[in-house]
C-alpha cells in the first residue's frame, strides 16, 4: 500500500515521463497472472513468512498505485490545491497535506478488502506446499493435511475451511461496510 501510494501520487502530482513510467511498470506487473508470478517465486526462492510478506506486497503495488492514482488526480485540480500552488507551497507540501488526505480513503477501504484475498492467496501457496513452512500453522497446508482423511475424518480439513471460511467473510464484510463509508466521498458536502 505504501509503495503504491508513493507511485501513484507521484504519478498524479508530476505526470509526463513520471507517470508513463510507473504506468509501464505497473501494465508489465499486471500482465504477469498473479497467482502464476507468487507460484514461480515461491518454487524459485525458498520458502518463508518474511518471502511471503514481501511476494504478496509486490502483487499489489499496481493495484494500489492506480487507486490512488485516480484519486490524487481527481483532486488536482479542484481549488483548495491551486490555491496551495499559487500560494507557493512546496511540491512535498502539496502532496502529503493536501492531496494525501483527501485521497486516502478509498485507498485504506481498498486495504481492508486486499486483507481476505491475501488470506485465500497464502492459503492456496500453502495448500500446494509452497507456502508458510512447516512446523508453522496455516490453513492452507491445514486443509492438505486433512485431505487425504476426508473419508475418515473429514473435520480435519473442515475446521481449517470453516475458520478460514468465516475469516475471510468477516473481512469482506468490514471491508464492504468501510467503502460504503469513506469509499466515494463524491456528492457529499
Amino acid at each position: 500500500m505504501l509503495v503504491g501510494g508513493a507511485l501513484g501520487l507521484l504519478a498524479a502530482y508530476f505526470g509526463g515521463p513520471i507517470h508513463s513510467v510507473i504506468d509501464v511498470l505497473a501494465n508489465t506487473m499486471l500482465a504477469i497472472p498473479s497467482l502464476l508470478f507468487l507460484l514461480a517465486l515461491s518454487i524459485a526462492l525458498r520458502p518463508s513468512i518474511p518471502m511471503l510478506i514481501v511476494i504478496l506486497g509486490v502483487i499489489t503495488v499496481p493495484a494500489f498505485m492506480r487507486i490512488t492514482y485516480a484519486n490524487a488526480l481527481a483532486e488536482m485540480n479542484k481549488d483548495y490545491i491551486v490555491a496551495a500552488e499559487l500560494m507557493g507551497a512546496s511540491a512535498p507540501h502539496t502532496i502529503f497535506r493536501e492531496i494525501l488526505p483527501n485521497a486516502v480513503m478509498p485507498v485504506l477501504s481498498y486495504a481492508i478488502l486486499v486483507v481476505p484475498s491475501m488470506i485465500v492467496v497464502e492459503g492456496s501457496l500453502s495448500f500446494l506446499g509452497y507456502g508458510v513452512p512447516a512446523p508453522r500453522p496455516s490453513w492452507g497446508s491445514m486443509i492438505a493435511a486433512g485431505r487425504a482423511r476426508l473419508t475418515t475424518n473429514p473435520a480435519e480439513a473442515l475446521i481449517p475451511c470453516a475458520a478460514m471460511f468465516a475469516t475471510v467473510f468477516a473481512l469482506n464484510s468490514v471491508g464492504d461496510a468501510v467503502r460504503e463509508r469513506y469509499g466515494s466521498r463524491e456528492g457529499t458536502s
